[in-house]
């Protein structure tokens, strides 16, 4: 028994080193602060359903992220709580890589399919953010694998398919469904000998995958009906593939070559050892398990092809690609005999350790940087007031210029650190409507109602970001 415990307990620490002190730095702006204060809303104001910042709607991502972000940080704190469902989400994916390969690809090649996974520069960087992928890519995950099974072993598989694929839902949005249906109109396409398995279990499956997705979908529907349609569905959705986030948007004569730069580098560690046997990657002639290799592979090119039509780009979107990689990676180098098993663990633990401390570095580096003084001020300087406004007094600009420079200079992780109400706003009398004890945070010069009913912080200036204090 001893001795069976001894590889779980050597993988298991091998794919927890990366992310050790993930801790040790706050959020980021803009995306990790944006969902920092949007849960910290919700555990103020007790409002699960519709996700809000500075009161109002805030429908970019699906409800997960907050749902797991939220008891995490009520157990755990303000340091250890955000970031740990990635952390834990990233850890469940290399278990299940593991369990799914094992039966397949063997001991070893399942080893080396969650070593690969955990000391991926790409897995490992968003999964020690506050993002949604490392939990989308979990569900996806499991919607695959328990596809596959219900496709080759029995139908009722295809319910836990289903359950799975609801979470994706809940984590990513609508995407995750288009993904289901494109892997699996491909593998009925492209692979004849899977066809018979299609038969039966989807009148089960259908109704269970709906109802999860109902757990957000129909309640937050019902109380937003216009604002979830049109900021939900149609921009952060319909928009965003189409390229109208321009934010997110890269020159055309780069688009074929973006996202093989990014699993290049998010694989460097293994790259080498993989291209020395590349043929036997992707093959699938004369090998028994020709049918998975292929299953393997139209996921890994759904989700690449995806992206690299759709107008956005950003590192994470290629993430849910990388799972079918290294499984197809593991078993390449376990076969025939494949790298000598102390070879690969040394490369392995290597890996991780290199990953950890760059990880480490690298983040503190971009936190003190960035946001270090501003969320130890904020933790010290506003712990007396009863409410903040962050504030931007430009009259001037258009409505969508001071939506604009509000995201970018406003820091919403001042939400998350503040733990009492706040707004942003670029409205003075929105500015003055806290009462007494209220503070207002802002760059520029305020307006002269506002000098009027706030003063001046003197005992801080100047205070860090360039922005300045003023009391109630």
């Amino acid at each position: 028994m001893e001795s069976a415990r001894r590889p779980w307990l050597g993988l298991a620490a091998l794919c927890l080193l990366p992310y050790l002190g993930w801790w040790l730095t706050g959020l980021m702006d803009l995306d990790e602060g944006f969902y920092g204060a949007i849960t910290r809303e919700m555990i103020r104001s007790g409002d699960w359903i519709v996700p809000r910042l500075s009161g109002e709607p805030w429908f970019e991502k699906p409800i997960l992220v907050y749902w797991l972000a939220a008891p995490a940080v009520m157990l755990f704190g303000d340091d250890f709580g955000p970031r740990l469902p990635s952390v834990v989400c990233s850890l469940l994916t290399a278990w299940a890589l593991f369990r799914f390969a094992r039966p397949r690809f063997g001991e070893t090649g399942a080893m080396l399919a969650a070593a690969m996974w955990s000391t991926s520069l790409l897995a490992v960087g968003i999964g020690r953010m506050m993002l949604t992928d490392s939990a989308f890519v979990l569900a996806l995950c499991g919607c695959i694998f328990f596809f596959w099974k219900s496709l080759t072993a029995a139908p009722r598989w295809r319910i836990a398919a289903a359950a799975c694929l609801g979470v994706a839902v809940l984590a990513k949005g609508p995407a995750a469904g288009a993904f289901f249906l494109l892997i699996a109109g491909l593998v009925y396409w492209r692979i004849p000998s899977l066809r018979t398995g299609f038969k039966g279990g989807w009148l089960a499956a259908i109704p269970v995958g709906l109802l999860v997705m109902a757990a957000w979908y129909v309640p937050v529907s019902l109380r937003e009906p216009q604002a979830f349609l049109q900021e939900f569905i149609i921009t952060q959705n319909l928009g965003r593939f189409g390229g109208g986030d321009l934010a997110h948007r890269v020159p055309w004569w780069s688009h074929p070559i973006y996202y093989p730069a990014v699993l290049a580098l998010g694989f460097a560690a293994w790259l080498p050892s993989v291209l020395k046997r590349r043929r036997s990657l992707v093959a699938v002639g004369q090998d028994s398990d020709a049918a998975l290799t292929q299953y393997l592979l139209i996921w890994a090119a759904v989700i690449f092809v995806f992206f690299t039509i759709s107008g956005s780009k950003l590192v994470h979107y290629i993430l849910p690609a990388l799972p079918p990689l290294c499984l197809l990676a593991g078993r390449a180098l376990a076969k025939d005999g494949g790298i000598p098993q102390l070879t690969w663990k040394r490369h392995a633990f290597a890996s991780a350790c290199v990953i950890c401390a760059l990880a480490n570095v690298g983040f503190w580096f971009a936190y003190q940087n960035g946001n270090a003084a501003l969320h130890n001020a904020v933790r010290t300087d506003l712990a007396g007031c009863q409410s903040l406004v962050v504030y931007r007094g430009d009259s001037a600009e258009s409505k969508t210029d001071i939506s604009l420079t509000l995201n970018e200079t406003s820091r919403p992780s001042i939400f998350f650190y503040f733990h009492g109400p706040g707004i942003q706003t670029a409205d003075p009398q929105a500015a003055l409507a806290p009462g007494e004890g209220s503070c207002i945070l802002g760059r520029g010069e305020p307006d002269e109602d506002l000098r009027e009913s706030y003063t001046p912080s003197s005992e801080i200036e100047p205070w860090p970001n360039d922005f300045y204090l003023y009391r109630r």
